[in-house]
């Protein structure tokens, strides 16, 4: 992430003795270098491939445009995603890849920053900051086009079964799934949550790796197991 510091040194001499001051503004950047400012619009520009580099034809991708800031508690250093953002949306357009895996899709101007997201079955989502703005906030003279790399994903199907014959199971369940960060330090916690009413549910599009499975229905049953979400389909059966 780019960031311009500009760093002023005074040197002050009070009673013979020297004083040092620091004056630091900072300017950050969302990820990908995407400036926030006002945004002429344009036309993005980009392809869509799979982790071994082909080509996916048929994946969406929806540009969000609209002002943006770090959430409360979130240094504009170390913001990742849009969930880092408290994000006031102005307008979406959606457009899906050729059979080259190529889009191109036409932005209105904004006073803020775009989202770009590009999501296809079996495949993880993937999200990119883009603006038609350099650091100074003056408009590109030419964009660089947008490359998306979806890894393929896991899909977990969850077949319930009520214990003595209990009825129809209903309720919600969360998904917490654990990994490294981006610098390799520390963890990061992704969670999924939802709701099902038949009994059965499916979560699609999940990150490979260790997660923990907690599940909970309205009459108070409760049912929880740790999980390896590998690529593919995974199913689990729980009695509650």
């Amino acid at each position: 992430m780019r960031a311009r510091v500009l760093v002023l040194l005074a040197c002050l001499f009070l009673g013979g003795v020297p004083a040092v001051v620091f004056f630091t503004i900072s300017r950050a950047s969302a990820p990908n270098g995407a400036w926030s400012g006002a945004q002429p619009g344009g036309i993005v520009r980009g392809v869509v491939r799979d982790q071994h580099g082909a080509v996916l034809a048929g994946a969406t991708i929806e540009v969000r445009a609209g002002h943006w800031a770090p959430k409360g508690g979130t240094n504009a250093f170390l913001v990742g995603t849009s969930a880092d953002l408290a994000f006031d949306e102005t307008h979406t357009v959606r457009v899906e890849s050729g059979r080259d895996g190529l889009f191109e899709v036409a932005v209105d101007p904004v006073d803020g920053v775009y989202v770009l997201r590009a999501t296809l079955d079996e495949f993880e989502m993937r999200e990119r900051f883009f603006s038609f703005l350099d650091a100074e906030r003056k408009p590109l003279a030419v964009t660089a086009p947008v490359a998306f790399e979806l890894p393929r994903s896991t899909r977990l199907v969850v077949e319930l079964e009520a214990r003595n014959g209990g009825g129809v199971l209903c309720g919600g369940y969360t998904l917490e799934h654990r990994g490294t960060n981006w610098r390799g330090i520390g963890s990061t916690t992704r969670i999924w949550t939802g709701s099902f009413e038949a009994g059965n549910f499916v979560v699609d599009r999940l990150v490979p790796g260790e997660a923990h499975l907690s599940i909970a229905t309205r009459d108070g049953r409760r049912f929880e197991s740790d999980v390896e979400l590998a690529v593919g389909t995974l199913t689990v059966r729980a009695k509650l």
